[in-house]
């Protein structure tokens, strides 16, 4: 995970696919790595992934220059990252603002089961197609917090971005919710992924003021990229 992630701020989003060249040497590469690596960790499964070339942003609406690719590929670029002038391989992603009052909105205490144990961030993942981002949103909404939306109610509010390696996240905004409804719809997300035995991505979410985020919940572990976005936002945007 890069450092230094920033916030810009967009409303409109174009994504445009980079040709890649077949390499038959480096997929056989892959193919053994992977191998490998799904005899340490069965668990592993691997699904279509997109990667960032590039990205800018200019009157309101971000460009973003995609690859297609796999989480095979992706496993074994960052085996080799840093050696023969390789480069780490960066992400795609989808964050949500979820609002609970004019400032204040909600995120999540990720699980030890996943990436990133006792990370407090924004609801949200990994986008694999090249089709509309919403509606990775809306899958993660549903996933990680036991909240339905709807694509056409989400509002797209800026990019976050990382450098060495290039992690894009877009970001949207969600329809206000009333916190204690939120938090009773999470409960009952928790306790059906504990009847049905599924791991739960978040294990507790947390409040947060967008002009105060320094001073809260001290001690807890925010994603690098929590205090751009709120530093981003200015209250009014926060209206439906």
């Amino acid at each position: 995970m890069g450092q230094g992630a920033r916030f810009d701020r967009a409303t409109d989003l174009r994504v445009d696919a980079a040709e890649v060249d077949a390499n038959a040497e480096m997929d056989s590469r892959v193919a053994l790595h992977w191998a490998r690596s799904v005899r340490e960790n069965p668990r592993l499964f691997n699904g279509p992934l997109l990667s960032p070339v590039g990205v800018s942003v200019r009157n309101g609406c971000a460009t973003l220059r995609v690859k297609r690719s796999d989480y095979a590929h992706y496993l074994y670029a960052r085996s080799i990252a840093h050696t023969d002038g390789a480069s780490t391989p960066g992400t795609i992603f989808v964050s949500l603002v979820v609002p609970i009052g004019p400032s204040r909105f909600i995120a999540g205490r990720m699980a030890a089961h996943t990436a990133t144990p006792g990370i407090v961030q924004l609801p949200g993942g990994g986008v694999s197609d090249l089709g509309d981002p919403r509606l990775t949103a809306v899958e993660e909404a549903s996933e990680e917090l036991g909240l339905e939306l709807h694509v056409e109610r989400l509002r797209m509010l800026g990019v976050i971005v990382r450098d060495a390696p290039l992690d894009v996240g877009v970001v949207y905004l969600a329809p206000r919710q009333n916190p204690a409804a939120l938090r009773a719809t999470f409960e009952n997300l928790l306790e059906s992924d504990r009847r049905a035995q599924r791991e739960s991505e978040f294990q507790e979410l947390l409040e947060f003021d967008v002009g105060t985020l320094d001073r809260q919940h001290p001690g807890e572990r925010l994603v690098d990229y929590l205090g751009a976005v709120a530093g981003g936002l200015s209250r009014d945007r926060w209206h439906d």
